[in-house]
């Protein structure tokens, strides 16, 4: 196999949030990644010993990208509401993105254990989050505030969810991301009304 076709466990893990965006948790297939990756599907087993790990992998990849990476880097904005507008337009603003939170929580309703514990987790961090942003902007009841965005982010992955993702441009994660057509407008309104004024 040539150099250049080399894949790392990153990459059939990058590739399958795609896969689960595209089709849902329950159905990535090693051989539509392997086509995907330009791959054989035997490359596969040398980073992964079956489906089950490498799901284990996109829900621990998923708990590090959309939540503590994106808690870390808005812990250093100090201005409460910057924080809150960065976090709402980041949320809010990627299809991709939003596809595979509604898969993952297709996944938590289907019975998907490992799937049920890492949604968990994340929601409780996010709502936390959340809530920390509202104190820190002293607004009454802060709590009330954090499920309001949450249950708005909640309502933009079933929009997410019900419509075609766009088709890549290019290759990998990063060329649907190009390929958004998800409302901007839309972002913008919800983005203004979990403002406290």
């Amino acid at each position: 196999m040539n150099d250049t076709k080399r894949r790392t466990p990153e990459d059939w893990a990058l590739a399958a949030l795609v896969d689960i965006a595209e089709r849902g948790f329950g159905k990535i297939s090693v051989e539509r990644l392997a086509l995907r990756l330009g791959v054989t599907k035997g490359s596969f087993y040398w980073h992964y010993k079956n489906r089950a790990a490498l799901q284990a992998r996109v829900l621990q990849l998923w708990e590090e990208h959309a939540f503590a990476e994106v808690v870390r880097r808005l812990r250093e904005v100090s201005a409460p509401d910057e924080r809150l507008t960065m976090l709402l337009r980041e949320a809010l603003s990627d299809p991709l993105h939003l596809r595979v939170e509604a898969a993952i929580g297709a996944a938590v309703q289907e019975g998907h254990h490992l799937a049920s514990e890492t949604a968990t987790r994340v929601r409780e961090g996010r709502l936390a989050f959340l809530e920390e942003i509202y104190v820190d902007l002293e607004v009454e009841n802060p709590a009330a505030w954090a499920r309001g965005a949450y249950a708005a982010f909640l309502g933009c992955i079933q929009m997410a969810a019900s419509e075609p993702l766009a088709p890549p441009v290019g290759e990998g994660v990063e060329s649907f991301h190009a390929a958004s057509t998800f409302d901007a407008d839309l972002v913008t309104v919800l983005v203004n009304a979990l403002q406290p004024r």
